[in-house]
């Protein structure tokens, strides 16, 4: 025997063996061992440390294949991984993360090879998650979503800086394919920011950041006061929460020039209106200013004064009824008030003050001695005790007096001539030819 045939005699199975032994030798040939290159090496990355692959199989007899592996600029691994005969796949499961590499196969039998066929170069980056998004769920609650690209991840970290400080690594920790995560501790009136990573072991993708949040209070808006008893008095007031999460909301106040009076009343969380009971009559202008709480934050106070809380009368009509009649008509938008006062001027003198004089809740008022042929104006406001409301003012009334119209004659007796005219007038005494 040559010596090819002694190293294929001895790796002969024993069913082989007892066939050669027994003069069937005919029916296997050791000599007829062909050892061709495989082809259509092909990869595909089934996990971020693993990478299947692929390849046909061209020789008859080998013994099976070999694929050695290497890292860029590094030495080839030989016999990395092997194959028996016949198989076409293999899964490398520990594929270095963040590397590239490159890998290589060919047949064996014994000692002899058939040609390499090499893959091109991989690199095996740990894909990073995407499209990073977050939403303010309360004022101290921030949830982050992604894109989870990775496969085979131990999971996803979550650092977080504050301000101007370092990042705080690992601040929240997540399991594999888990793509939302909440801050509950979101620093009320801070600004930071998030980034997120996959990992597996102490390998990591990149990361991907959230932009700065600007964790500001949400400050109420909308600050309404409506006096709903100018008697007593007292004052309501209503506003809108535009924050989720509040221990409630706070309402200071101020009369006149004196101090502030912190935290005069306190409602809960939702809560959007509150009643001042404890005004005294004594006053000029009251102050109020409303802010959300939660703990030792508040947002930005929102502040409003008495000035808008005695709400004047509006849409205000005149309209000549006679001559020397103007007739005033208005909308009352407050409550308990006294009643209305109506000043008047004429021409361009001073305004005199409380001319007309009616009773709450009445909405309409006559001057019976309007200044015939004379330039008059008027002004309505609501009052009670002190306490006036904003007026309302007509334009200038050119009250002049209407002449008669379309005069025309007939000759009804050759002494006797008839005119006829147009009244324009309502109250004249009569008419003078």
């Amino acid at each position: 025997m040559n010596n090819k045939f002694n190293r294929n005699f001895m790796k002969l199975p024993l069913i082989l063996l007892f066939l050669y032994l027994t003069g069937c030798e005919e029916l296997f040939d050791p000599t007829t061992v062909e050892l061709t290159a495989p082809s259509n090496f092909t990869y595909k990355k089934i996990k971020i440390n693993s990478i299947q692959f692929s390849w046909t199989d061209n020789s008859v007899g080998e013994e099976g294949f070999k694929i050695d592996k290497k890292i860029v600029d590094g030495n080839w691994i030989a016999g990395y991984g092997v194959v028996d005969a016949d198989t076409t796949q293999w899964i490398d499961e520990n594929a270095e993360i963040n590397k590239k590499l490159q890998y290589r196969i060919c047949a064996y039998f014994d000692n002899d090879s058939s040609s390499f066929i090499e893959t091109d170069v991989i690199d095996n980056i740990f894909p990073s998650p995407t499209n990073i998004s977050y939403e303010s769920i309360a004022i101290d609650e921030v949830q982050l979503n992604w894109t989870d690209n990775s496969n085979g991840e131990d999971g996803f970290k979550i650092d977080k800086k504050v301000d101007e400080g370092n990042w705080n690594l690992s601040y929240g920790v997540v399991d594999s394919n888990i793509t939302q995560w909440t801050d509950e501790n979101a620093e009320i009136n801070s600004n930071f920011q998030y980034r997120v990573y996959a990992y597996v072991g102490i390998d990591s993708s990149s990361s991907i950041e959230t932009e700065f949040i600007d964790n500001t209070f949400p400050v109420p808006s909308n600050l309404v006061l409506e006096q709903i008893d100018l008697g007593t008095p007292t004052c309501k007031l209503t506003w809108e929460d535009n924050s989720i999460g509040e221990e409630g909301f706070k309402i200071d106040r101020r009369i006149d020039d004196g101090k502030w009076v912190d935290s005069l009343g306190i409602v809960d969380s939702n809560i959007t209106e509150w009643t001042d009971n404890s005004i005294t009559s004594d006053y000029d202008i009251i102050y109020y200013r409303v802010y959300a709480y939660s703990g030792e934050y508040t947002s930005v106070k929102i502040e409003k004064n008495s000035n808008t809380i005695f709400p004047g009368p509006t849409n205000l009509v005149s309209g000549s009824i006679a001559i020397d009649k103007i007739k005033l008509i208005w909308t009352d938008n407050s409550n308990s008030e006294e009643g209305f006062k109506i000043d008047k001027r004429l021409e361009d003198g001073n305004w005199i003050a409380g001319y007309g004089i009616v009773g709450e809740n009445v909405k309409q008022w006559t001057d019976e001695s309007a200044e015939i042929n004379s330039k008059l104006q008027y002004r309505v406001y609501a009052y009670n005790s002190e306490n006036v409301s904003s007026s309302v003012e007509t334009d200038v009334i050119d009250n002049i007096f209407p002449s008669p119209t379309n005069i025309s004659y007939e000759s009804i007796a050759i002494d006797e001539v008839q005119l006829n005219w147009t009244d324009n007038s309502n109250g004249e005494d009569g008419f003078k030819i």
